[in-house]
């Protein structure tokens, strides 16, 4: 080296002047040593990329550029300049683990483990009894928490989830986070459905545990949708088709809480796809219906309120229940457009019933919150701005929720409940009894009303059980100053049971099913007749225990 200048020096490590003189071949790494050597002995100019020496015998990866020029008395010289590529090199680094890691986790993403499932079927020996499995697992309730506790509580309970699975796995398992709420586990050689049906219960078991996260526990739970793939016969993309239809089928179930694929559920899945593309387009349709159920006063079976419901008139499938598609829309994220859009015209239709019924105290209208609503953080702001529009006061709103809305008493759902209060609005409690009941929760939520759920309602004419429960939460209800209302009576024996016990309200197909606005306005007015049977009839009857009571039965 003839001449060195300071970048140059500083770049290796060596105080300036002491590389002159000295072989550039001092310079180059090892393993670089050949290489370069056969590049100088072409004369090849560059550039080109090696492995460099600095002067603590640290390895770093330069790029080369020379070429040669007159030097001094008919001598030729080579010059060359050297760049770093270590910046360069953690950047591509960087990049590449982006492309394949989830960056919230850790774990793998999609890509990654698409290949690994690739590997798995192509590296198993061919003929032998080596299936993998997948398991496509998705969680309740994440959305409810990330959008009422933030962000960062849900990137701290997936990282949480995450460990929790790889805790559940063998060394050679690969668990990889799809996005979202989803994660996927390969299973490889793991002998068949019983082997993935035991780690699937190993999960429910390491995920039952609650998750302290920002002094909150949080309880997360899981649906999981099983497939085995045997080498040879199988494709990565189908295998994860299939997980994805399991995962469906175990959405489906209320009780079910996993599901092993079967070739019969891909025409199922089918159905679903064309319902859900349905559905996106049927607010623009103008194809979704709101009918209305009368609330009733047990006292004076006048009508008190109505409760909407949506249903969906669909152009080939007809009138369309709300569990049908109701998890469909809650799952895409419609439920937000749709639930705006009931709020919107159940509101307007209640003030045009309050003007042409007028009554003291004016007619309620009653709307479900769902969970992924109740979570946004301007619903109280959309709620103001509803009834501003449809001119309804805030009084004669009823937003009702259910248990699992607010089972973990999050700050941020009960602040939500106050504000809609301060608002003016009434909350009530739906579905009482049939979730995570704690009555405990009663005395700190901002509740006007519990509806008891109609599971309890069926019972009381046959099940004996039931009366003390139905009893004593309308007992409790009333000394906290809350109303009851029952919800699903469908005989006289029920409502006489109800009107025994107090309970303030009612609805069900014993006064009238959900109909459709004008249906429903020729029950409204003063001079509109009760539309329930007064209780005339007492009746003996003994209960299990041997008890003779009394009661009056419709």
């Amino acid at each position: 080296m003839l001449e060195v200048n300071q970048a140059m020096s500083r770049l290796f490590g060596y105080a300036e002047g002491d590389l002159v003189g000295r072989s550039v071949l001092d310079l180059v790494a090892p393993e670089s040593l050949p290489f370069v050597q056969s590049l100088f002995a072409k004369g090849v100019e560059g550039p080109f990329e090696a492995l460099a020496l600095d002067a603590a015998g640290e390895v770093f990866p330069v790029e080369v550029h020379s070429r040669t020029i007159p030097y001094s008395d008919g001598l030729d010289a080579g010059v060359s300049s050297i760049r770093d590529l270590r910046e360069r090199r953690a950047m591509e680094e960087r990049l590449a683990r982006q492309a394949l890691y989830d960056n919230v986790t850790g774990l793998p993403n999609r890509v990654l483990l698409v290949d690994r499932v690739r590997h798995a079927l192509s590296s198993a020996r061919v003929g032998e009894d080596s299936p993998i499995a997948i398991i496509l697992l998705d969680l309740d309730r994440f959305k409810v928490v990330n959008e009422s506790l933030g962000h960062s509580a849900g990137d701290a309970l997936l990282l949480a989830v995450g460990q929790r699975l790889q805790a559940c796995l063998r060394p050679g398992d690969t668990v990889a986070r799809f996005g979202g709420d989803e994660f996927a586990i390969l299973l490889d050689e793991v002998g068949g459905p019983d082997g993935a049906n035991v780690v699937a219960e190993r999960i429910e078991g390491e995920l039952a545990a609650p998750v302290s996260i920002g002094g909150h526990e949080v309880f997360v739970s899981a649906r999981m949708g099983i497939v085995v793939g045997q080498p040879g016969r199988a494709e990565p993309d189908d295998l994860l088709r299939d997980a994805e239809i399991a995962l469906y089928r175990a959405k489906a179930g209320s009780m079910v809480r996993r599901a092993l694929f079967e070739p019969s559920m891909s025409s199922v899945a089918a159905e679903r796809l064309d319902l859900e593309s349905d559905l996106r387009r049927a607010i623009d349709r103008a194809e979704l219906r709101v009918f209305y159920q009368p609330l009733v006063d047990l006292a004076t079976d006048r009508i008190a309120g109505v409760e909407a419901l949506v249903r969906w008139q669909h152009p080939t499938r007809g009138l369309i229940a709300p569990m049908s598609f109701i998890p469909l829309a809650e799952e895409t994220g419609l439920i937000l457009p749709i639930g705006r859009w009931v709020l919107e015209t159940a509101c307007r239709q209640a003030h045009e019933w309050q003007l042409a019924f007028p009554s003291d105290p004016p007619l309620t209208i009653s709307v479900n919150l769902s969970a992924r609503q109740f979570a946004q953080a301007d619903l109280v702001a959309q709620v103001a701005a509803i009834l501003a529009e449809t001119d309804l006061p805030p009084s004669s709103l009823e937003l009702e929720i259910t248990e699992s809305v607010v089972m973990d008493e999050s700050e941020p759902g009960i602040r939500a409940l106050r504000a809609l209060r301060e608002l003016g609005c009434r909350l009530a409690l739906d579905d009482f009894g049939t979730g995570y009941s704690s009555l405990s929760y009663l005395k700190s939520l901002p509740l006007d009303t519990i509806k008891i759920d109609r599971s309890f309602v069926a019972g009381l004419a046959g099940d004996d059980a039931n009366l003390p429960i139905v009893q004593a939460v309308i007992g409790l209800a009333h000394g906290l100053g809350i109303d009851v209302t029952a919800e699903g009576i469908e005989t006289a024996d029920q409502l006489g049971w109800l009107r025994d016990l107090v309970c303030d309200r009612g609805q069900g197909y014993y006064y009238a099913r959900p109909l459709p606005a004008p249906e429903l306005a020729r029950l409204l007015g003063p001079d509109a007749r009760p539309i329930g049977r007064p209780a005339t009839t007492r009746v003996a009857f003994t209960t299990r225990a041997g008890r003779r009571r009394d009661r009056i039965a419709g």
